[in-house]
């Protein structure tokens, strides 16, 4: 674990969305020090009475794939890596404190959930570094939450070139 990323693998797109829209949620509910929320980051907002903001946030990007698994015996711990790895750190790393981000191909895959129904909007499109094409991510959330938003993007420019994508 590093203090500014963690990754994470589940065995199903379900799983890992339910797991991240309940840490934005549960990250609302704990026993913050009264000094870390009087930060400009941290205060506590409210929307039609309910909480929408309050203490630390962070910043979740999601890719599905199946990607490569080495075991480290030393410390007895498992490396991935591939193509989906990488693409979701790029999603997480447009994502912006508070908010769940996703891919187009992991919104595909829950729409045939049946239990787990998640809001959607789509948040923009973008190429990423190390990915040979633009991707549209979205942002999730479940019904506590949807209140909240972020500045959706129209035309974002390309990382690489500095063209703009529509």
């Amino acid at each position: 674990i590093n203090a500014e990323y963690m990754g994470v693998a589940f065995p199903s797109t379900t799983s890992a969305v339910r797991f991240a829209v309940s840490l934005q949620e549960e990250m609302l509910m704990q026993d913050w020090p009264t000094e870390l929320l009087e930060e400009d980051n941290c205060k506590v907002e409210y929307l039609d009475g309910m909480v929408l903001w309050r203490g630390l946030r962070v910043r979740v990007g999601m890719q599905v794939g199946y990607p490569s698994v080495t075991y480290n015996s030393k410390n007895n711990s498992v490396d991935y890596f591939g193509p989906s790895v990488n693409e979701a750190s790029r999603v997480e790393g447009k994502a912006l404190g508070g908010q769940t981000l996703v891919t187009e191909e992991v919104l595909k895959e829950l729409e045939s959930d049946q239990v787990l129904k998640v809001d959607s909007r789509f948040y923009g499109r973008y190429l990423l570094k190390g990915v040979a094409r633009a991707m549209n991510l979205y942002t999730v959330s479940l019904d506590m939450l949807k209140g909240r938003r972020f500045c959706e993007v129209v035309a974002m420019p390309c990382e690489r070139c500095g063209t703009d994508l529509a």
